[in-house]
């Protein structure tokens, strides 16, 4: 992801401490009092880097900000009323060292407001003294060989923040699930696990929730780059929360998810549906399940296996795509969630 930009003009500087920069962009709050500039006014972002973690992240962005579009991550954008918040943090190799990149740089942008600091000082972050809109003088930089003196100036401008390098989106390892195995199952919840080829299979979290009716979340932790040759060298966080129009309203779940962590998987749904069927298991035994047929079964009903010529110890669950909020389609049995063995 690039460094996020809001603002293109120059700014005001209200105040200002050596490494640190504050400043308004006071014609952000200019135009009519509309949808587009509520959008505009409410988001806020930030980000920056410390050493060799890197990060950035935004909050509060409506249909008018004009980062909404990026930013946004949805298979269903027309049902997105607002990203509640969105960012990642990356651990990347430590070019600061060589002096490739600067120890410590970042921004964050706020109603007409925008905070910049850099270590050590450079062309966006000049090293000066400000307060109340009153630049005062400019500090040593032994960078550039500058020294100390007065400068008495009003309403001081500084140009906007440069659009710098920063590791663009990562494209991480995922696992790829064959055999899921039932451990245990609770009417509208099930856990299971997976046999992972490599360790790269069993690295990492995975979640994708809808909770509270309209609160959809998508987010990953601890992934490995796919390219070793990337910056990156982990993804530490990275996630989204949107608000999006409830799916209980045209038949979808109230609640529903799937997690994995590791090389265990947990689901839930709530009223249960073919993706997460009423089952209640114990041990990888099932008890009693409710096909997506209607019918009530009880018992287990793993079969022998011809290689083994005995009963696997747990029963197998079929593994699916995506998490689908949305009224899921009528699918045949051979597409039930848990096979017959």
């Amino acid at each position: 992801m690039a460094l996020l930009q809001t603002s293109e003009t120059e700014q005001i500087i209200w105040a200002a401490s050596c490494c640190s920069i504050t400043s308004l962009a006071l014609h952000e709050c200019k135009g009519p009092v509309d949808k587009e500039w509520c959008g505009r006014m409410c988001g806020s972002t930030s980000k920056g880097s410390m050493c060799c973690l890197q990060s950035d992240a935004a909050s509060c962005l409506c249909r008018g900000h004009p980062l909404y579009e990026s930013v946004l991550k949805s298979e269903n954008p027309d049902d997105v009323c607002c990203v509640i918040c969105s960012g990642q943090k990356m651990i990347a190799k430590p070019f600061f060292l060589s002096g490739e990149k600067p120890c410590c740089k970042g921004s964050s942008d706020y109603l007409c407001c925008q905070s910049r600091d850099a270590c050590p000082c450079d062309a966006d972050v000049p090293s000066m003294c400000a307060c109340y809109g009153l630049k005062c003088c400019d500090c040593c930089n032994p960078l550039d060989d500058s020294k100390f003196r007065l400068d008495f100036v009003p309403c001081a401008k500084i140009a906007p923040v440069s659009k710098g390098a920063q590791a663009g989106a990562v494209e991480v390892e995922t696992a790829s699930i064959i055999d899921e195995y039932l451990l245990c199952a609770g009417c509208c919840c099930i856990c299971s696990m997976y046999i992972p080829g490599t360790y790269m299979e069993a690295f990492g979290v995975e979640d994708t929730s809808l909770c509270c009716f309209c609160v959809e979340n998508g987010c990953q932790a601890c992934m490995l780059p796919k390219n070793k040759e990337e910056e990156v060298l982990l993804l530490a966080q990275s996630g989204q929360a949107r608000c999006i129009k409830p799916p209980i309203a045209s038949g979808g779940p109230c609640c529903k998810g799937v997690t994995r962590m590791g090389f265990s998987v947990t689901k839930f749904a709530f009223p249960c549906d073919q993706e997460v069927p009423c089952v209640f298991a114990v041990c990888g035994q099932k008890c009693f399940e409710r096909t997506i047929q209607g019918q009530f079964k009880c018992g287990d009903d793993k079969q022998i296996v011809p290689a083994t010529g005995r009963k696997p110890l747990f029963s197998k669950v079929v593994t699916r795509g995506a998490m689908s909020v949305k009224e899921p389609k009528q699918s045949t049995p051979s597409n039930e969630t848990l096979q017959r063995h």
